[in-house]
């Protein structure tokens, strides 16, 4: 997992204390060590749901921000600083609120250092996190929030097996074949039903079949909520 601050400097969690995966942190590229200023997370089945949580509160912020930015920079370039009309503005939001908002775009040397395992180029020129593409994506570089949700079910996968790399036996060449035939990553060890029935839903073949990323985070916080009760 990428996380990008605002310096450029990119930090990713990684796993600590061995293969046993029993624990995951900040790790800092340019120093080469994991960040003693914060502290160390156990990888439980509780503090990944919690990660999980925080990924779709942080996806549906960044929807948010991209938005009003949007908004700012169109008011600024409205003649004579005129309010927009609601025609011009809702057309304007409604087209940009159906870009996606993580599209993998061509990745820093310092990320494909970081992952060079998931980054594979089809012939095109173009590193791309194959594994974690939907088919429209992979097919046709479409890139929506329907195909973003379809990578954040990927991203669940992968908190619930600790950082393992997903479809790790296929070929990246042969994914997109792989996934028009309706084969999907198996439900990790000890992953509650309903919470792979999330991840399932995540990964329709038709992309409005898919989950909003709200209803996601709710039914996340839900599922975090209730694990707190019993553990």
């Amino acid at each position: 997992m990428i996380v990008f601050f605002l310096n450029s400097k990119v930090y990713h969690i990684c796993s600590l204390g061995g293969k046993d995966h029993s624990q995951v942190g900040w790790f800092d590229p340019d120093h080469n060590k994991t960040l003693d200023a914060i502290s160390t997370l156990q990888a439980t089945p509780t503090n990944m749901f919690y990660i999980a949580v925080g990924c779709a509160c942080g996806f549906i912020v960044l929807v948010a921000l991209i938005v009003a930015l949007y908004y700012v920079k169109s008011q600024k370039s409205s003649p004579t600083g005129e309010r927009l009309s609601e025609t011009s503005s809702s057309k304007g939001l409604t087209n940009h609120t159906t870009q996606s908002f993580l599209r993998p775009e061509t990745p820093s040397n310092s990320v494909t250092n970081l992952f060079p395992n998931d980054y594979h180029c089809l012939g095109d020129n173009e590193n791309r996190p194959i594994k974690w593409l939907a088919p429209e994506a992979l097919q046709d570089k479409k890139f929506t929030p329907a195909s973003d949700v379809w990578s954040f079910g990927v991203l669940l996968w992968e908190l619930m097996m600790m950082g393992l790399q997903p479809y790790s036996d296929i070929d990246p060449f042969e994914m997109l074949t792989y996934l028009k035939e309706g084969y999907r990553i198996a439900q990790p060890p000890n992953c509650p039903d309903q919470l792979f029935a999330v991840m399932a839903c995540c990964w329709a073949v038709a992309p409005d079949e898919r989950p909003k990323i709200t209803q996601l985070q709710l039914c996340l916080q839900d599922f975090y909520q209730a694990l707190g009760r019993f553990v």
